[in-house]
């Protein structure tokens, strides 16, 4: 046990873990010195509580809520809210996903569209994990996406993009039950460096196939969006930045 300070609050009596594999380790977001865990329930065979529990232990706050706000316009920077006023820190109007897990932020993809054509319709398990820094989707699902996008090559996961041509490329639809969340063409690119070279990538990458789920919407896809996490009626919102 051990304390920690966060945001200028003090929390005592922490359980801290060790992570030693992760799955789909390639596609994890790089260059983090340690993981704040904010799933909505703590895995009992591991952890005796959460780190929103510990908040409502210490009646820090009065509803267990948290988001991330982004600043528009600044590729990655923003920041995270706790608690009563995390909606007025969100700009635009929230639209809700409600969770299907008490263990993780998951939910049912059931439809992707990439303009008028449809890659995918189901009901697949899919994750909302800022551990992970791509939009994962099962193999046969990013490689349709990929190829309507007209990609040029590919460098380690990911799918080499012309980023000349983003002006002529559709959005991308993604619906969970009756809530569908877009991701404009400047909103699914990026750029990364590999081996000194620049490249000009999108988002998309394909899971390990014995992964489970094997869909994971990770921080390029959350940090498009403000969001509000609603640990007490197990919901996540989302509000478009439009940026």
């Amino acid at each position: 046990m051990d304390a920690l300070q966060i945001g200028g609050i003090d929390l005592e009596r922490i359980q801290f873990g060790l992570i030693t594999h992760a799955l789909n380790s390639h596609l994890l977001t790089e260059d983090a010195d340690g993981f704040l865990g904010l799933g909505p329930q703590a895995s009992r065979t591991n952890f005796e509580r959460t780190f929103m529990d510990y908040m409502a232990d210490q009646k820090l706050f009065g509803c267990r809520r948290f988001g991330f706000i982004f600043n528009n316009g600044v590729e990655g920077a923003g920041y995270i809210a706790f608690g009563n006023d995390v909606e007025t820190h969100i700009k635009g109007e929230l639209v809700f996903v409600d969770s299907t897990s008490v263990t993780n932020w998951q939910t049912e993809l059931t439809k992707i569209m990439v303009g008028e054509h449809t890659v995918y319709v189901g009901a697949r398990a899919t994750l909302f994990d800022t551990l992970y820094k791509s939009v994962v989707l099962p193999s046969e699902v990013a490689k349709k996406i990929n190829e309507l996008l007209e990609p040029t090559g590919s460098v380690g996961p990911f799918t080499v993009m012309d980023c000349e041509m983003k002006q002529g490329l559709p959005d991308i639809t993604f619906a969970f039950g009756s809530t569908q969340l877009v991701l404009k063409s400047h909103q699914y690119l990026a750029r990364i460096e590999k081996d000194g070279r620049d490249y000009c990538v999108n988002i998309f990458a394909e899971a390990d196939p014995t992964a489970f789920p094997s869909a994971i919407m990770g921080m390029s896809f959350i940090s498009k969006f403000d969001t509000l996490f609603d640990l007490d009626l197990m919901r996540i919102g989302f509000a478009s930045l439009g940026r």
